[in-house]
């Protein structure tokens, strides 16, 4: 009995094998063409850094000094674009002084200093974006007004706009009480705005 759970075990542990040996070669052959792809990606990309090296006539020494004479490949790539982003911005400067010159050449006048390209990016945008501070919701003409003046000051304060400031507890405490008891004083003034 034992031998024949033994030989099922064996059997199910060898099939569960053979489905991961499986996947794992469905997997590898996915591997194996993303990694073809990736690597005709590279060579199309290798053959266009090197046309575009030799039809700008970028100079090849310090790549040679520094790397040989093996050409373009995966881990001199960004030293091959460092040389042509150099060279692209030689001739712009070139392309910038010419058109300069020309420009001179048909209004008789003196030649502008061509414009820097190396550095420049976006330009910003004209339009410029205000922003306005909070404010505490009363406006000037509030403080200026009659009634505020009545309701808010007390006999020796006045409200000047300079002065607008927080208020602290103690402050607005004793301001609030003074404000009641001017209230209380006068009740014939507050029956009176009320109606």
């Amino acid at each position: 009995m034992e031998s024949v759970d033994l030989e099922n075990e064996r059997k199910k542990i060898l099939g569960e094998l053979e489905e991961k040996l499986e996947t794992t070669n469905t997997l590898r052959g996915a591997y194996e063409l993303k990694y073809d792809g990736t690597m005709k990606t590279l060579d199309q990309l290798k053959s266009g850094i090197d046309s575009l090296f030799n039809k700008i006539n970028c100079d090849r020494s310090p790549i040679v000094e520094m790397l040989g004479e093996a050409g373009v490949t995966e881990t001199n790539m960004m030293q091959y674009l460092g040389i042509v982003e150099q060279r692209t911005n030689e001739l712009l400067q070139l392309f910038a002084f010419v058109q300069a010159r020309e420009a001179e050449k048909q209004e008789g006048g003196v030649v502008p200093q061509p414009p820097s390209l190396l550095g420049q990016g976006p330009q910003p945008p004209v339009n410029t974006i205000t922003v306005a501070p909070p404010t505490t919701g009363i406006t000037s003409s509030q403080h200026t007004s009659k009634a505020a003046a009545e309701d808010y000051e007390s006999d020796g304060d006045s409200v000047d706009e300079e002065e607008i400031r927080p208020l602290t507890q103690a402050e607005l405490k004793k301001k609030i009480i003074k404000g009641i008891s001017k209230r209380e004083a006068n009740p014939k003034k507050s029956k009176k705005e009320k109606a």
